[in-house]
C-alpha cells in the first residue's frame, strides 16, 4: 500500500475533530477514532475504514501522528476493534511491515479474547471475514484497472486474504480460495 501523504493525513484528522472522537482501549493500547456516515455511493464496500498515518509515527505519541473513521454501517459492538486494527496495522506496525493486517489482528483477537470474552472475539472474526472478502475483491479490481498507479500492490490483497484466512481458523471455518 502506498504511503499516506500528509494532505490525506490532515484531512482525515480534520474530519475526526469536526465529528468527535471516541476511545478504545485493548491490550494496553488506545485508539481515538471518529464515526462517520457514507452514502453508499461514496463507500468502496461495506463496513469501511479509513484510516492514515504516517509512515514512521513519532514513538512517543503515534495516536496524534494520524486518524482513524469508522463507517457507521460497523456495528456498534465492534467499531473499537475496528479502529484499534487501522491503528495498530499503520501507526504501531507502519507501512512497511510484512503482513501487518494478520499481524494487527493476531494481536486484537488475542487480547478480545482475554479482555472482551471469546463470544465479542468471535463477531469480530464473523465480520472480518466479510470485509476481507469485499476489501480484496476493491483491491484487485483496482490493481488490474491502474497498474503500478493503484494504491495497492498484490502482495496487499494477498495480506488481506491471510488475515481473512487467521478468522476462518478462529471460527473453524475450512478455508476455501476465493473466486473473484
Amino acid at each position: 500500500m502506498r504511503i499516506h501523504e500528509p494532505e490525506l493525513i490532515s484531512q482525515l484528522q480534520y474530519v475526526s475533530e469536526q465529528r468527535g472522537t471516541e476511545t478504545f482501549t485493548l491490550g494496553g493500547l488506545t485508539v481515538r477514532y471518529a464515526t462517520i456516515d457514507l452514502p453508499d455511493e461514496q463507500k468502496p464496500f461495506p463496513l469501511a475504514v479509513a484510516a492514515a498515518f504516517p509512515e514512521k509515527a513519532d514513538a512517543a505519541t503515534p495516536m496524534e501522528a494520524g486518524a482513524v473513521l469508522v463507517s457507521s454501517d460497523v456495528p456498534e459492538t465492534l467499531r473499537g476493534l475496528w479502529a484499534m486494527h487501522e491503528y495498530v496495522d499503520f501507526g504501531i506496525l507502519g507501512h512497511g511491515t510484512v503482513n501487518r493486517c494478520l499481524v494487527s489482528d493476531q494481536r486484537i483477537l488475542t487480547a478480545a479474547t482475554e479482555e472482551l470474552g471469546p463470544e465479542l472475539a468471535s463477531q469480530y472474526s464473523e465480520a472480518r471475514i466479510g470485509f476481507y472478502q469485499d476489501l480484496a475483491l476493491y483491491m484487485t479490481r483496482e490493481f488490474t484497472a491502474k497498474g503500478t498507479d493503484s494504491s495497492y500492490a498484490p502482495e496487499d490483497i494477498t495480506g488481506c486474504l491471510t488475515a481473512m484466512a487467521l478468522h476462518q481458523a478462529a471460527l473453524e471455518i475450512p478455508s476455501l480460495p476465493p473466486t473473484y
